[in-house]
């Protein structure tokens, strides 16, 4: 059985930096969501949201909300909770599997 600290050198070792492998992959789908909330031209939150599903579940498959939300602060110093960004989330999944049934 392999430790977590063998799993992370490995990791670490196959995608050729430093960082840890989670966190490097949650920021890489969050960098388009990322990107469209630091955009003036954007319209909402919520507009950048639908923009971003399929990276944003990507991201939601690896962590938590709250770590999600906390990169996000980061990167835009957006301020908002994990409650909104579930219930964001929830709004586009909604959306997009009601368009998915019309179509």
């Amino acid at each position: 059985m392999t430790s977590n600290n063998d799993t992370d050198r490995v990791c670490r070792a196959q995608r050729g930096f430093k960082g840890g492998c989670m966190g490097d992959s949650i920021k890489e789908n969050l960098k388009e969501l990322i990107f469209l909330l630091r955009d003036p031209d954007t319209k909402s939150k919520q507009a950048a949201f639908n923009s971003c599903y399929r990276q944003l579940t990507k991201a939601k498959n690896l962590a938590s909300w709250e770590t999600i939300v906390k990169k996000i602060k980061s990167e835009t110093g957006i301020k908002f909770d994990s409650r909104i960004a579930s219930n964001m989330y929830g709004r586009t999944k909604r959306k997009l599997e009601k368009n998915f049934f019309l179509a």
